[in-house]
């Protein structure tokens, strides 16, 4: 029986001609059609309408030699809609795939790379590609990119030095962390207004590696600064000495906090040093570090004498 109703239907030459020439409501049923013949005759069709096409690339189960044909298609290629559907299909050509991605702006590679059907691979791939990108875009692509992008954007975002308004689009996405921050933080952030952001976080904030970091970079606003070196333990004040040696505030409000400590240096002051009393302590360290006048060879030698 179901061999009568194969040979009572079109063949294959008759449905290619349709694939040809149908249109309307007739390209629907083809565009589900399995046979490759049939599927490249539907591509040559001069009538086929965008959304038609966009609903064939949907396909998960096309042959991959099928779609060269589609990148090739300079008109097809033109629509931005027809770009997305052929570079979210999972089984497009990484060839074809590749050298598609550059027409594609940082926002559209985003929304590729959110596709479910996309794979891990592409995924990371199209997060470099954009993260390269990233010092040369403007605030407000950056800002939508905060809010939407995956950790290797979000990271290039923090290491371009960004502006308190960007922080704010940044530290709620929940693909940020920890150690994505401290890199920021600790790779030459310098907007104090984004500093105290991260500072001031209810979740960041209490974070013992990122506050440790804060407390580390010289942009760090004086108040917050002050709060986390009263809050820290005497390992951690010291591991801060050995990595701040060329800031000399940030290693006289650590001294005089260790200072303050009785015992095991654990204990809390009364309260955080102002920035009155860091300056006062930094001219005063640098009298006590004044080098001592060298002694001429004539001394040296009147105090052998003597001897």
């Amino acid at each position: 029986m179901a061999d009568r109703n194969q040979e009572a239907g079109p063949s294959i030459d008759e449905l290619v001609r349709r694939a040809r020439t149908a249109q309307g409501d007739e390209v629907g049923p083809i565009l589900h059609h399995r046979n490759e013949e049939v599927l490249f005759a539907l591509l040559e069709n001069p009538h086929l309408r965008e959304l038609q096409i966009i609903r064939f690339l949907q396909r998960r189960d096309l042959p991959q030699r099928i779609f060269p044909k589609i990148a090739g298609n300079k008109d097809w290629m033109a629509k931005k809609s027809v770009r997305l559907a052929l570079a979210k299909n999972p089984k497009v050509p990484r060839y074809v795939w590749n050298a598609l991605l550059p027409r594609f702006l940082p926002m559209e590679l985003v929304q590729i790379a959110s596709d479910p059907f996309v794979g891990a691979d592409r995924r990371i791939y199209i997060d470099r590609a954009v993260a390269e990108r990233v010092p040369m875009l403007p605030l407000g692509t950056k800002m939508n990119l905060a809010r939407r992008a995956g950790p290797g954007v979000l990271e290039a975002l923090l290491l371009d030095n960004p502006p308190p308004k960007l922080m704010e689009s940044l530290l709620p996405n929940k693909s940020m962390t920890e150690h994505m921050l401290v890199r920021g933080v600790g790779a030459g952030m310098r907007h104090e207004g984004s500093l105290a952001l991260i500072a001031a976080h209810p979740e960041w904030g209490k974070r013992q590696h990122l506050r440790r970091a804060l407390a580390k970079n010289p942009a760090t606003p004086h108040g917050h600064r002050a709060r986390i070196i009263a809050e820290m333990t005497a390992y951690e004040l010291r591991e801060v000495l050995i990595d701040c040696s060329s800031h000399r505030h940030i290693i006289v409000m650590v001294e005089e906090e260790l200072d303050s400590r009785p015992g095991d240096g654990r204990s809390k002051p009364k309260r955080p040093m102002s920035r009155e009393e860091v300056e006062a302590a930094l001219k005063d360290l640098k009298k006590r570090r004044k080098p001592a006048p060298k002694k001429s060879a004539a001394d040296i030698r009147g105090a052998s004498a003597d001897k």
